[in-house]
């Protein structure tokens, strides 16, 4: 299945590079083009994003394409300290999220839907991410969504 990420994947990362109010460009690391993913999310990565699926549904037919239904979700770590006067900041980037990812519904055609989840709690949450000791260490948002990409020719189906 990894190939069938991969060709949706990285666009969706593409996505998530938003600019917040001040100009600055959260960087969204890519998986799998060029895998930028760090060893460790620091405070000192702030503003950015990791992108990663969490649950795939699988849907096939004899004769017919592969439906993978995938749920997933985006980490964006966007301060670098804890404190009450960050959440403003936090907020302001639910809307240049939300309306980066309502424009790019089939992530440049390479699905067949891509959108936030809806009607989930949680789906679009203010986080307070931990360091390695489970000590409050930065702030950011967490993101949920779902991808349905068709994998037409690409699973033999056999009795």
């Amino acid at each position: 299945m990894a190939d069938w990420l991969q060709n949706w994947l990285d666009n969706l990362c593409e996505v998530m590079t938003v600019t917040d109010r001040h100009g600055k460009q959260v960087r969204s690391f890519h998986v799998f083009d060029r895998n930028e993913l760090p060893d460790a999310i620091t405070p000192e990565d702030a503003p950015c994003a990791v992108s990663y699926v969490t649950d795939i549904q699988l849907e096939y037919s004899a004769g017919g394409p592969t439906h993978l239904y995938c749920y997933g979700q985006t980490e964006f770590h966007l301060t670098n300290d804890v404190k009450p006067a960050n959440v403003a900041y936090c907020m302001s980037m639910y809307e240049p999220i939300v309306r980066a990812c309502a424009g790019a519904m089939t992530l440049g055609g390479t699905v067949k839907h891509f959108t936030l989840l809806q009607n989930a709690p949680g789906a679009l949450a203010f986080m307070t991410y931990t360091n390695i000791d489970g000590k409050p260490d930065h702030q950011g948002i967490v993101v949920k969504w779902y991808v349905n990409y068709v994998a037409s020719g690409d699973l033999v189906v056999s009795a």
